[in-house]
């Protein structure tokens, strides 16, 4: 399909073709109307993460609304012109300008405001200063896959009940409430020694198991160095909003009562860690197939940091891009020996979905880590307007599937897996093969019809995975 149908394209009709701001109308009708409202709602994120305070929840929400009317009202007036209502002649050439910046600015404010909400949501589950230290009892289960060191294993509890350990009658904290962030950091130390890697735990630790936990707890700290890991940061990214380790006592309460998936990526590594008899090799496989990082130890990333590879061993947007272009082209390939398969759905079609789906699986038994999140959120983006028969150009797409990004994690704009994940998207894009002009003789819908037809090029296994996140 062309895309010369769809609203972007829309030509002003005759009766506006020559009145004043009939330019600035065409502008805003034109395809980088779309692309300057992405870039401002992206403008309005990102320097909203630049501010070193934020204003309170009131204030935030009156702004929210105030940006959403701001829009409503540009909006509504760049259609109100296009459809022929004038307003006098005196302003008649700088409204439609005026619409067109009310309108970004409203959607700047929107990006801004949206940002800043989701900032305070988070902020508003940090653990009380009153709670730091203190000798509490926590009843959850082990939300992710714990991770395994020498000198203990560190997971993430997700919190069912709080309360305080000392709960006589009588004393001073039992009657007082406990509020502690849904998601911790835990670590279950069980030496100090250098042999302590050949002891075992003290009790064994699975995911999705549900434990009752005695705990000292702690709120998120970090070194600020320059150029170094930003510890806060990250635990705020991940929505930890405490830190902590576990004191004698801890019972299981109920072994695999919940996260079967989490489960699952434990079994694997375990297998993995156990039948594979080198164990630099274990800890590489166990990274690269259910997003254990912690399986490497510290000579193997010593290694990786200077040969430069390191960022290759943590599941991002590359590994998740790739695997989806793999699995396309498998998809493609195997739908095309299938002619009821073919009948019912095309392959042109199957292939990008199959291919999305298995992307969406991949990054789901790698830990649906933030950066494997926003990938397949991208590629989603790019899928759906594929299949909805839209020809955005390249640039366009990019700035769609961003601010699909941004609205789930207004954070990601200044990390720089954010970037490299645009990049490796940008460059299955750019991969696809060229459009070719029809043969000399044949007319334009015969020419698309042999297009269809043809069989995908076979000759490569780039240009079949090329092919079939093709849409021809």
């Amino acid at each position: 399909r062309s895309g010369l149908g769809s609203p972007m394209h829309t030509a002003p009709s005759a009766g506006t073709a020559g009145l004043p701001g009939t330019v600035g109308l065409r502008a805003v009708g034109s395809v980088a109307w779309p692309g300057l409202l992405a870039l401002a709602w992206l403008a309005g994120t990102a320097l909203q993460m630049q501010q070193a305070t934020l204003p309170s929840s009131p204030q935030a929400w009156a702004g929210l609304v105030g940006a959403a009317l701001a829009s409503v009202v540009g909006a509504w007036g760049l259609r109100s012109w296009g459809a022929g209502r004038r307003p006098p002649e005196l302003v008649s050439r700088l409204l439609p300008a005026s619409l067109a910046g009310l309108t970004l600015l409203g959607i700047f404010g929107l990006g801004w405001f949206h940002a800043e909400l989701r900032a305070q949501a988070r902020l508003q589950q940090m653990l009380a200063p009153e709670l730091e230290g203190q000798d509490l009892v926590l009843t959850g289960t082990v939300a992710e896959l714990p991770r395994v060191s020498a000198l203990g294993v560190r997971f993430v509890f997700e919190v069912e009940t709080a309360e305080w350990l000392d709960k006589r009658p009588g004393s001073a904290d039992a009657a007082r409430p406990v509020k502690v962030p849904q998601r911790v950091s835990l670590g279950w130390f069980h030496g100090w020694h250098v042999d302590t890697v050949l002891s075992r735990p003290a009790t064994p630790l699975e995911a999705g198991d549900r434990w009752r936990l005695p705990v000292r707890l702690k709120r998120p700290h970090g070194a600020v160095n320059p150029y170094g890991f930003d510890l806060e940061r990250w635990l705020f990214e991940q929505d930890l909003r405490a830190t902590g380790h576990v004191r004698p006592g801890a019972q299981r309460l109920q072994p695999a009562a919940a996260h079967p998936l989490e489960r699952l990526r434990q079994h694997w590594r375990d297998a993995i860690l156990l039948r594979v008899a080198d164990p630099a090799a274990a800890g590489v496989l166990a990274a690269l197939a259910v997003g254990d990082q912690a399986s490497i130890d510290s000579e193997g990333w010593e290694l990786f940091r200077t040969t430069g590879v390191a960022h290759l061993m943590s599941i991002s947007g590359l590994h998740v891009t790739m695997w989806a272009w793999l699995a396309a082209a498998a998809v493609g390939w195997a739908w095309r020996r299938s002619p009821r398969l073919m009948l019912w759905w095309p392959a042109q079609t199957a292939a990008p979905v199959g291919g999305l789906v298995l992307a969406a699986a991949y990054a789901a038994v790698a830990g649906w880590g933030v950066p494997a999140q926003r990938t397949v959120l991208m590629l989603a983006v790019v899928v759906l307007l594929r299949l909805s028969g839209r020809h955005w150009p390249g640039p366009l797409v990019l700035l769609a599937a961003a601010v699909a990004v941004t609205l789930m994690d207004p954070w990601a704009v200044g990390q720089p897996g954010f970037w490299l994940s645009f990049f490796a998207v940008g460059m299955l894009m750019v991969s696809d093969p060229v459009s070719r002009p029809p043969p000399r003789g044949l007319a334009a819908g015969e020419a698309g019809a042999a297009t269809v037809g043809a069989p995908a090029p076979m000759h490569s296994w780039g240009s079949t995975a090329r092919s079939a996140w093709s849409t021809h």
